[in-house]
């Protein structure tokens, strides 16, 4: 096989001759050809539903987003496969609409749908299908004065879900993990609430300091980053069982949780607190004598300060505060650490017991619903260049519940329930899920599956960030969408390299849990993504751990390839150390061209903008944010970071050149 060949669609053992998207009969205005109708092939019934949406991989659709009329759409069955409703024809069945000779020599072609009565346009080389003329360089698409009523949605402004992908990867085997279940989400929630339970109770018996704020969230991103454990989020399988980042977080709170006061009052009473913190500390543990002698004289050397100290300033207390914590820190960190690592290791041994809890509560599903769980999946060509696709699985899923949904009374979100247990979603952003999986999933045309995968998806979220207010918000933060539309304009960047089905911008994107997200466009964790060329952004959740395997990962993937490869990588500034991936990115040799957009002059959109509302949908960056270029060469010369090129990002942020 020639290996420079692209083809768009991957090449799997089983072959099937090409089929209408939907099972209607085709047309193809092909002046080419010898005016024949194309023939049909049915797929094999004995083809898993799963493998049969790696043979036909759509890579972008035209169906918009954000619907134009809530009420009405949302009494639709998800589980009707047999509509008896009268569909109104839209266009002659005997009279195909007028193809341009370019889109014909690009491989497009018109086709009618028996299911929606209308005419469609389908690639035959990039497999890509539209409702609507596709539009080329220098033609506009005709408009339509009265749209047909199951052309629901419009486009809306917070992405752009039809821009088609530029990325190439190699072929690869489909995964062997277990679909979604609302049942076994249920459950797995339920566990992880546990956890985030068992770490605050441990740290208030062990160190009677309560756990650092979003720690817990931190933890389960930083461990996902080595961990080779089965289930999606609980990690069970790490190269050890302490967790650096979340060590150092609770020690940074011993004796106590240091924050900036406003008032001197404040100032004051934090400064005792944290005295009488660390006196209780040395005397309730066995520690040598000098420690409890250093430890016990500053404690009282500051009680006495502020005795006879009435009239001091806030600045006062806080320089106070930091002399004491420079001279006793160390002695209580080193007093703390066996406490501090047995959090930590009992943490991770409950999680892994979780983990086989779930991993067995799965099996016996399948297994009570007489589903076999496959344990190879086939054997794909080496080294087949295709364009990129949602990643897959070889594992069918069982047949899965009843979920209802019910919009809310201000028909703002879409309530979805399962078994009690309510999740809502924004209306425009329940259509989005609805198009991506129009998309992207191709085992269940008739929707059948839609909403329980839809629960599964924002209940996976959920878990993940916590139920609290604002809980988790600032690990989903997204780019604001002038920024992407700069990128996809100046880089022409079709990619996120960090996103979910819920905050995309594009159709193409990587994300933390390929089981729930691969049906709704995602390529999989981006740690384990391997595209040949392609622009990216990347803008990874800021926390060390992740950040850096993310630019040790980058500079793989450019080391490789002698094809065009361009990764926009946004990271935040910060300094007072400098954490390793800010010095690997500033020393970089793929770093090309680097821009600082400073703080509080830009913003992020918020991580939860599929529920928050419209007022709290950004928040203001207290950090820095750089924004570095890395390339290789043929990247380099294809999207060349050039000075216009920066500008229009910083007019996208609301930046004025000087």
């Amino acid at each position: 096989m020639d290996s420079n060949r692209i083809s768009s669609t991957p090449n799997l053992s089983v072959i099937v001759a090409r089929t209408s998207s939907d099972g209607g009969s085709e047309y193809s205005d092909d002046s080419s050809s010898t005016g024949s109708v194309p023939s049909i092939s049915p797929v094999s019934p004995v083809i898993a539903p799963n493998i049969v949406s790696s043979i036909h991989t759509s890579q972008s659709s035209n169906l918009s987003t954000t619907t134009q009329n809530a009420t009405s759409t949302s009494a639709r069955s998800y589980e009707t496969t047999n509509s008896t409703q009268q569909v109104p024809t839209i266009g002659d069945p005997s009279a195909p609409p007028e193809l341009h000779p370019e889109l014909h020599r690009l491989g497009w072609r018109v086709y009618w749908s028996k299911r929606e009565v209308q005419w469609y346009y389908w690639n035959k080389h990039t497999q890509q299908s539209s409702w609507e003329p596709p539009v080329i360089s220098g033609m506009k698409r005709p408009s339509t004065d009265e749209p047909h009523q199951y052309q629901k949605h419009r486009r809306f402004t917070d992405w752009n879900i039809d821009v088609q992908t530029n990325v190439i990867i190699y072929e690869r085997q489909m995964q062997l993990w277990i679909p979604p279940h609302p049942e076994i989400e249920q459950y797995r929630s339920t566990l992880v609430g546990g956890l985030r339970l068992m770490l605050e109770d441990l740290c208030l018996n062990k160190l009677s300091i309560h756990s650092p704020l979003e720690a817990f969230n931190r933890w389960l991103l930083d461990r996902k980053v080595d961990d080779r454990g089965s289930d999606p989020l609980l990690p069970s399988d790490c190269k050890t069982e302490l967790s650096s980042s979340l060590c150092k977080e609770i020690i940074n709170d011993v004796p106590m949780r240091v924050a900036k006061m406003n008032v001197v009052g404040e100032a004051r009473k934090q400064l005792s607190v944290y005295a009488e913190a660390a006196k209780k500390l040395v005397e309730s543990r066995n520690c040598d004598r000098e420690t409890r002698k250093i430890v016990s004289w500053h404690s009282e050397d500051t009680f006495q300060w502020l005795r006879s100290n009435n009239k001091v300033s806030k600045e006062d207390c806080e320089h106070r505060l930091k002399h004491i914590r420079s001279e006793i820190r160390g002695r209580l960190e080193a007093l703390a650490k066996p406490s501090v690592d047995s959090i930590c290791a009992k943490l991770y041994q409950q999680s892994k017991i979780h983990a086989t809890e779930i991993a067995e509560r799965q099996s016996m599903l399948w297994k009570e619903n007489d589903v076999a769980i496959p344990t190879e999946s086939p054997p794909v060509p080496k080294d087949h260049k295709v364009l990129c696709y949602p990643i897959l699985s070889f594992v069918p899923s069982v047949r899965l519940p009843r979920v209802e949904m019910e919009p809310s009374p201000d028909e703002q979100y879409m309530n979805i329930t399962f078994r009690g247990d309510l999740v809502k979603v924004k209306m425009a952003y329940f259509y989005k899920l609805e198009s991506l999986y129009k998309m992207n999933c191709k085992d269940d045309y008739e929707l059948t599956m839609f909403l329980a995968r839809v629960y599964s998806l924002l209940k996976r979220y959920q878990t993940l960030f916590g139920t609290r207010p604002n809980e988790g918000h600032s690990h989903q933060g997204a780019l604001p969408v002038a920024v992407f539309e700069a990128l996809q304009l100046g880089f022409d960047v079709s990619f996120e390299c960090f996103a979910s089905p819920l905050n995309c911008y594009f159709n193409q994107y990587c994300s933390a849990f390929p089981d729930t997200d691969g049906y709704f466009g995602s390529r999989g964790p981006f740690l384990s993504f391997e595209p040949i060329s392609g622009s990216f952004e990347a803008n990874p959740p800021f926390s060390p751990e992740l950040c850096l395997a993310t630019v040790t990962h980058i500079h793989r993937l450019l080391e490789a390839s002698d094809e065009p490869l361009s990764f926009a990588v946004f990271v935040p500034e910060w300094r007072n150390p400098t954490p390793e991936f800010l010095r690997q990115l500033e020393c970089s040799k793929f770093n090309r061209r680097e821009l600082l957009i400073p703080s509080f002059q830009h913003s992020y959109r918020n991580g939860f903008q599929h529920v928050c509302n419209s007022n709290d949908m950004s928040a203001a960056s207290m950090h820095g944010t750089f924004i570095m270029f890395l390339q290789n060469d043929t990247g380099f010369l294809k999207w060349t970071p050039d000075s216009e090129k920066l500008e229009k990002i910083k007019e996208a942020y609301g930046i004025k050149s000087q």
